[in-house]
């Protein structure tokens, strides 16, 4: 569980899709200019396919400051300790019964399902639960500047938005 949580906060982080995740290989996580950066090999608006080359994505080292202690460390053990460092994905599926890693990516659904587990197990209030997507994380940094009054062309640049009417 420690685990998918670490993988989620570099998603919210990192402003990333899920999907995006799933495109990173473990590989290419690297510590530096103060966070932890990757490049995903394909995204929504990247890629081979699409004729441009692989999005970075960056998230700092302390986001929350006091509450994530070495974040990335831990996340680049936990990422290390799975092994096969080549595969193309960062979120592997959880074994059936639950003590390790089946090396195939884990599937939107079955992350989903985890990480509700996980909030349910927190004692996360069940409305809240339901509300929670995995393409939520991708809005949650942009969502709490907006709440802390950040203007929209920040927000835009935030959530990696083509438009500035997108960030309200």
């Amino acid at each position: 569980d420690r685990f998918l949580v670490r993988h989620v906060m570099f998603l919210i982080c990192a402003v990333a899709r899920f999907a995006d995740g799933q495109h990173i290989s473990p590989s290419k996580l690297q510590q530096k200019h103060g966070g932890l950066a990757a490049e995903a090999w394909a995204t929504k608006v990247s890629g081979p396919s699409k004729g441009k080359g692989a999005l970075p994505f960056w998230a700092p080292d302390d986001p929350f400051p006091g509450y994530c202690g070495n974040l990335w460390a831990d996340y680049l053990r936990d990422q290390h300790a799975i092994g096969h460092e080549d595969r193309d994905f960062l979120l592997p599926l959880p074994s059936k019964c639950g003590n390790g890693f089946v090396l195939r990516p884990c599937p939107n659904s079955t992350a989903l399902r985890w990480f509700r587990g996980v909030l349910q197990e927190l004692g996360v209030d069940g409305e809240v639960i339901a509300d929670c997507t995995l393409a939520s994380f991708r809005v949650t940094i942009p969502d709490l500047a907006y709440q802390c009054g950040v203007s929209s062309d920040t927000r835009t640049f935030l959530g990696r938005w083509s438009s500035e009417n997108m960030a309200d």
